[in-house]
C-alpha cells in the first residue's frame, strides 16, 4: 500500500518525482508509524548530553550549596531535572540554562547521597549523569538567641511568635510588655532617636529613667534596648560621645542590660564602636533599580569591616519595599533566604528582620501580606 508525504525538496536528492500537490510517494519503512512528516525524516534519537558541574563528585558538603549542571543537544534542550536520592530538588526542573539551585543539605542526614541530573530535548530524548557525594553537617546549630521583628505597634505579635521570632521591637510601656508576656516574647525597646539635624536626643535623660524603670522588671523585658536609628557622625561629630553617655545611662538603670544602634554607612562604623554594646548593620542589599539580584556583597562588606573593628554586631535583614521613589524593593523569599546564608557565615549574634508594616503607604507590600516570606522565615528561624 503506498502513503504521500510532504515533498523534501533539495534533501530527498533520490528516490520518486513530485506532483501536485507537492507530494512524494513512498513505501513506509517496517518501523514507521501511519501518519509521518518531516519530523519523521529527521529523526532525532539522539539524547542530550549532560554533567554534573557543582558538587563534584565524591565532595564533602554542607549546608547550603549550589547545585548545577551543564547540558547540550543537537537540536535544544528543553529542560533539566536535579534529583538527589531520587527525590527531585526544590527550584527543579529548570527550563533555561544555567541550570542550577541553591540545595539546602541540612534537610537531610549526614552521609552519603546520590546526585542525578537528567536532560531533555523537545523529541523526548534524555541524558543522565549520576555522581555521588558525602554530607557533613554534624548536629545542627542551635536557633539564634535574638530573633528579632521590627513591629513598634504589635501588628503582627501572634504571626510573630508563631514563625519563630522571639524578639519585638516594642515602646517602654508595661502594657507593651504585657501583650508581649501574652505572646511568650521578649522586648527590644526602642528609646527614641537622635536627631541628625539637631544633634541632640529626642528624649531626654529623665524620659529614659522613668520609662526604662517601669519596665525594669517586667517579665518580658529582653534587656535589649536601641539608643538610636542611623547617626550621622559627619553631621553631628559629638554624636558618639552623647550615644555613649546614653548608653552608660541605660546600663546604670538596667544592669543586664544590652545597648545597640542601627547604622550603613561603613565608614562610619568606627565612629560608633565602643559607644554601644552592639552594631546593627542595616545597609539593605536589594535595590528597586535592579530586579534581577541583590547585592550580597554589601552584607560582606559590612561584617568585614566590624569584624576589623572587633564589634559585636546584630544583623537586620531586609523583608521591605520602599514607597516608589524609594532605594529598596521586596526581596522574594530566595534572596531573603540568601541574606541569611551571608549572615550566618558572619559573627553576627543574631538578627531582627525589618519589617512588619512597610512601607507606610502600600499595605499590599507589607510583610504582613506576604504569606510566602513569612514561610521562609519560619525556616530561617528554625535554623
Amino acid at each position: 500500500m503506498m502513503r504521500t508525504r510532504p515533498c523534501l525538496i533539495g534533501m530527498l536528492m533520490a528516490a520518486a518525482a513530485c506532483g501536485a500537490p507537492l507530494a512524494c510517494a513512498m513505501a513506509p519503512g517496517p518501523d514507521e508509524s501511519t501518519d509521518l512528516g518531516l519530523d519523521d525524516l529527521r529523526r532525532d534519537r539522539t539524547p542530550p548530553v549532560v554533567s554534573i558541574t557543582s558538587p563534584l563528585a565524591g565532595q564533602t558538603v554542607g549546608g547550603t550549596v549550589p547545585y548545577s549542571a551543564a547540558a547540550t543537544d543537537n537540536f535544544g534542550v528543553t529542560r533539566v531535572e536535579l534529583y538527589v536520592d531520587g527525590a527531585q530538588v526544590a527550584g527543579s526542573p529548570d527550563t533555561t540554562a544555567p541550570y542550577a539551585v541553591s540545595w539546602n543539605t541540612t534537610l537531610l542526614a549526614d552521609g552519603s547521597h546520590t546526585l542525578v541530573a537528567r536532560a531533555y530535548d523537545a523529541a523526548g530524548n534524555a541524558g543522565r549523569d549520576e555522581i555521588g557525594v558525602t554530607i557533613a553537617n554534624g548536629a545542627p546549630p542551635a536557633p539564634y538567641a535574638i530573633r528579632g521583628m521590627y513591629d513598634l505597634d504589635h501588628y503582627g505579635l501572634a504571626t510573630e511568635q508563631a514563625i519563630g521570632f522571639s524578639y519585638v521591637f516594642t515602646v517602654p510601656t508595661v502594657s507593651a510588655h504585657d501583650q508581649l508576656q501574652a505572646r511568650g516574647l521578649k522586648s527590644l525597646v526602642w528609646l527614641g532617636q537622635y536627631s541628625n539635624s539637631s544633634c541632640s536626643f529626642v528624649r531626654s535623660d529623665d524620659w529614659v529613667r522613668t520609662n526604662i524603670t517601669a519596665i525594669l522588671s517586667h517579665p518580658a523585658n529582653g534587656h535589649l534596648y536601641a539608643v538610636t536609628d542611623e547617626p550621622d557622625s559627619a553631621l553631628c561629630p559629638s554624636a558618639p560621645t552623647q550615644i555613649h553617655a546614653r548608653s552608660n545611662l541605660i546600663h546604670s538603670l538596667d544592669a543586664e542590660a544590652t545597648t545597640l544602634l542601627t547604622a550603613y554607612k561603613i565608614p562610619q562604623f568606627a565612629s560608633w564602636v565602643g559607644t554601644v554594646d552592639l552594631i546593627a548593620p542595616d545597609g539593605y542589599p536589594c535595590y528597586q533599580w535592579d530586579t534581577t539580584t541583590c547585592d550580597y556583597a554589601r552584607i560582606d562588606a559590612q561584617a568585614a569591616e566590624l569584624d576589623r573593628l572587633g564589634a559585636r554586631y546584630l544583623a537586620v535583614v531586609q523583608a521591605h519595599v520602599d514607597d516608589p521613589g524609594g532605594n529598596y524593593r521586596l526581596p522574594t523569599p530566595s534572596e531573603l533566604h540568601q541574606q541569611l546564608v551571608r549572615w550566618r557565615a558572619t559573627s553576627m549574634e543574631g538578627y531582627f528582620v525589618f519589617a512588619w508594616r512597610w512601607p507606610p503607604l502600600t499595605s499590599s507590600l507589607w510583610l504582613e501580606n506576604q504569606p510566602a516570606l513569612q514561610g521562609q522565615l519560619r525556616i530561617e528561624n528554625s535554623n
